[in-house]
């Protein structure tokens, strides 16, 4: 997805989200972050990099109409 909406190149496509809190808080098992869809992991790190902080997200805040 961030490839494809920002034209990165795929290394730096990575290299951005494994570096991010988004993924940070992905990989805490205990946060449930795993059982988030998609686009809902995309929304938070893109809501990051805009604000600076994931939680931010309309997913995490529980406004987001799926």
């Amino acid at each position: 997805m961030i490839i494809d909406k920002y034209k990165m190149p795929a290394l730096d496509a990575m290299r951005s989200f494994l570096m991010s809190k988004t993924h940070g808080m992905l990989e805490d098992e205990a946060g449930g972050l795993w059982a988030f869809p998609e686009r809902a992991i995309f929304d938070m790190w893109e809501v990051e990099q805009i604000t600076g902080e994931p939680r931010n997200s309309a997913y995490i805040r529980g406004n987001k109409n799926e």
